[in-house]
């Protein structure tokens, strides 16, 4: 099987071991939506109203050229868009998040230009993003337990200071190259439609054909990953990605995901897995037998056939084969992994959504707003999709998260970010309009917003009647 080694990131003319260029940003900070450079950034934009650059065939992202002119290719901020078209269905959803967010503004702010509209719905498209990771996605691959671990829940009542310049939020190679890849575990051989259409992953690689059809179309597959159980989270992968991985009917070859993946934790050096249980504080293993303290037997057995030493086991595969955490998707080593990297994802952002201490945070009524907003109202509001679960991350057959219709669920109150709103405020006007003694980092908020928030916008730095 061909392996193409990651690119080398250069270190100038002094020498040390070999490290990977990063491509993408390590914030969660939409960057699939929006692109990691400001060339990709300037591709999709529109540069009218604000607006991302789709095709006029059903809100779906731009086209590009492709190398095969038979298939269909999407351009997104990710350059992974048209891998599956589930993960383009994902993708064409945030696309018309921000569509709808940009619209909004222009409507109650018409005298803002393209680049305040384009800039102010990508603050708002990211704080969701991040809202629905950190509040829904994380609770269900961590569990409840490891949530409490790290600094992953978000603030709940008064607004604050999320951020430490002492924490590095930069993405670990561990996770970029090993745990991160635990999700294709979860993976199935098809994707469902509507009215029993089916579309196999095997022939739509890189083809995003099926998208333009009645019942495959974005809002169909959505649909379909909301309703059709994912794999177990256990050290099996389905055949499509072991043995047919990017198979399509001109392909002479396919690929083994399995084998990229312990490939890759080894072109980047990744220590074995002894060596990430040591770093997590978690039990080491001195024998194949005791592995089965953590992993079923028969998956030990396995390793000890394949490997000559203990110490030698590679991360992924063993890693993936741990019992998982209470309620969560992810064994010991990688729920430790994930703790740390999305605790410093979030404490070492500054511009995380919540933290109060940016340049130009959220008003506290505008983050009451976004936090009404679930990923659920976010699919309700830009596909057809008639009824949903509140928990979209869960079955819709699991008590109390049966489907419910999409009228029911809230939509963001845009009449928070107009002009008039931000100088007017519960039991009066705001008078603040200068500077006021002191020059502390809130000064400025305060006097403009005057919204009185304990602690931040001590009563003498704003001024309401």
């Amino acid at each position: 099987m061909r392996f193409v080694r990651s690119l080398i990131a250069s270190k100038g003319c002094t020498l040390g071991p070999r490290e990977q260029l990063n491509q993408l940003t390590s914030y969660v900070d939409g960057s699939q939506i929006y692109g990691s450079t400001d060339r990709v950034a300037r591709e999709l934009r529109a540069f009218q109203g604000g607006r991302l650059k789709k095709t006029t065939e059903g809100d779906l992202l731009p086209r590009r050229c492709c190398t095969d002119q038979e298939f269909s290719c999407f351009q997104a901020g990710d350059n992974r868009v048209n891998e599956q078209p589930g993960l383009a269905s994902v993708h064409t959803l945030w696309l018309r998040v921000h569509e709808n967010v940009a619209r909004e503004f222009a409507r109650i702010n018409p005298h803002w230009d393209d680049e305040t509209l384009f800039q102010e719905a990508r603050r708002v498209v990211v704080a969701l993003l991040q809202q629905v990771t950190y509040k829904e996605w994380l609770p269900v691959v961590l569990g409840p337990r490891a949530i409490l671990t790290g600094d992953l829940l978000l603030l709940q009542n008064a607004p604050g200071n999320t951020y430490s310049p002492q924490i590095d939020a930069t993405l670990a190679n561990v996770v970029a190259s090993a745990a991160m890849r635990f999700g294709h575990t979860l993976i199935n051989d098809y994707l469902a439609g509507r009215q029993g259409a089916i579309v196999e992953l095997v022939g739509n690689f890189e083809n995003a054909k099926v998208l333009f059809q009645q019942n495959t179309h974005p809002s169909a597959l959505m649909e379909g990953l909301t309703i059709l159980n994912a794999q177990s989270a256990d050290s099996f992968l389905v055949e499509t990605v072991i043995n047919r991985l990017f198979a399509t009917p001109q392909a002479r070859t396919a690929f083994d995901l399995m084998s990229l993946n312990i490939q890759r934790g080894r072109d980047h050096g990744l220590p074995p897995y002894n060596t990430w249980r040591r770093a997590c504080q978690l039990r080491t293993f001195s024998s194949f037998s005791e592995l089965s303290s953590v992993m079923p037997a028969e998956v030990a057995q396995v390793f000890q056939q394949v490997y000559s030493d203990v110490n030698e086991i590679d991360l992924f595969p063993a890693a993936i084969s741990e019992f998982t955490v209470e309620g969560g998707l992810l064994g010991p080593t990688f729920a430790c992994l994930f703790v740390d990297q999305y605790s410093r994802s979030k404490t070492g952002d500054r511009f995380f959504y919540q933290n109060m201490m940016q340049p130009k945070p959220f008003l506290p009524t505008q983050l009451r707003s976004i936090s009404q907003i679930s990923y659920a109202s976010l699919i309700c509001q830009h596909t057809d999709i008639q009824n949903l679960q509140p928990e979209v991350f869960k079955n819709p057959g699991l008590p109390g998260n049966g489907p419910r219709p999409c009228s029911s669920y809230p939509t963001l109150d845009y009449s928070l970010w107009s002009d008039g709103h931000n100088m007017t405020v519960p039991g009066g006007v705001c008078m603040g309009v200068g500077p006021f003694r002191g020059q502390g980092i809130y000064d400025h908020w305060c006097t403009i917003n005057c919204f009185h928030v304990p602690s931040f916008c001590p009563p003498t730095h704003c001024k309401c009647q």
